[in-house]
């Protein structure tokens, strides 16, 4: 978390950051709290926390970005970091639907058990869960149902790597894949 909250400033990143963790369980420490421009949130005492069913790792990604007080939401898992300024991941012509996504590995493209959404097979490439750029007022309906999935974990989440034979899919990722293509959304990969 230290390290891409420095790697976003030092490639040029000008805009506030809040760091969104779960309690006690996924402790912030110091040096993380100190940097200028850094807020850190609590997504166990926040008050929305109460009305989720399922809770770990993968299920507040959504929640965090939901209820964050920004329209405009750079995602970073805290494993990952930009090497580029990405604030022209938020120009109209790079993101023109509100959602901009990356590729995950091959690997993961047919991890998505499409019949458990109601939907034949995307055809798509599978996306990344560990960074995203959303427009919230365009993305909501796909930020909602993907946290709706999220929040049902015990059944969309699948209980083995490959989702072989398994319902729902690979993580939070795939809820957002579903979401997606359930909605018809559009979004721009990069």
């Amino acid at each position: 978390v230290y390290v891409a909250c420095r790697m976003l400033r030092e490639v040029g990143w000008r805009h506030p950051i809040q760091v969104w963790h779960r309690g006690a369980g996924e402790p912030v420490g110091d040096r993380v709290r100190l940097l200028p421009g850094v807020e850190v949130v609590d997504a166990d005492a926040h008050p929305a926390r109460a009305a989720r069913r399922r809770f770990g790792g993968w299920e507040a990604k959504m929640f965090a970005v939901a209820h964050c007080p920004f329209e405009e939401v750079l995602y970073l898992d805290a494993d990952s970091y930009p090497v580029y300024d990405p604030d022209e991941c938020f120009d109209p012509a790079n993101n023109p639907h509100g959602v901009v996504t990356w590729p995950d590995v091959p690997a993961a493209d047919a991890t998505p058990q499409w019949p458990t959404y109601g939907t034949p097979p995307d055809g798509q490439p599978s996306l990344n869960g560990g960074y995203y750029v959303l427009a919230k007022r365009r993305a909501w309906p796909v930020i909602q149902l993907a946290a709706h999935y999220d929040d049902h974990s015990d059944y969309y989440y699948c209980r083995t790597t490959h989702c072989a034979g398994d319902a729902g899919g690979y993580g939070d990722q795939d809820q957002f894949r579903a979401a997606l293509h359930r909605l018809g959304a559009r979004s721009h990969r990069y």
